[in-house]
Order: C-alpha cells, then structure tokens, then sequence
C-alpha cells in the first residue's frame, strides 16, 4: 500500500526553534506509525523528541526530509511539511 510510506521535503521556513519543534513532535506523537525528519547533515531525528529536533539547531533555509511509515503516512508527512515551511 503506498499509503504505508510517505517522504518529503521541506525548506524550513523559521529555525526551528521551541514552537515549531513542540507542533512537529505534537503531530508525530499522534500519528501511529514512525516519523523521522533527515537533518541537512544526514542525521535522522525522531520527530516526535522535541529535544532531539531542538538539539538539532536547525536554522531557516535548510533543507529538511520528512519520512513516515504506517497507515496515513501521506497525511502526516504533509502536515508535518506545513509545519517546517511556515513562517511567524
């Protein structure tokens, strides 16, 4: 089922500093599955750990992969995408 894996990319829009990092790790919290963000240097972050994504340090422009495995991996990698390109 492709619905079971979903990858994306996202150009962080912000750093991705405490609030942002709490609404990622909030959505992947709620999805089933798994979901992990690769870091520009190729590190792969849980991203339901607000402190691993903290511990991070990522700033706007970088570049982000998002990857989900489980039932309605499409949504979350979306939702999660939204989340890292936006700006405040």
């Amino acid at each position: 089922m492709s619905d079971l894996d979903a990858t994306a990319e996202a150009v962080l829009g912000q750093d991705l500093h405490a609030r942002p990092a709490a609404a990622v790790a909030a959505r992947a919290g709620d999805f089933a599955g798994t979901v992990m963000l690769r870091a520009g240097s190729g590190s792969e972050l849980n991203a339901a750990s607000v402190l691993s994504l903290m511990a991070a340090d990522l700033r706007a422009g970088t570049t982000v992969g998002v990857r989900a495995r489980g039932a309605g991996a499409s949504g979350v990698v979306a939702a999660i995408a939204a989340i890292l390109r936006a700006t405040e």
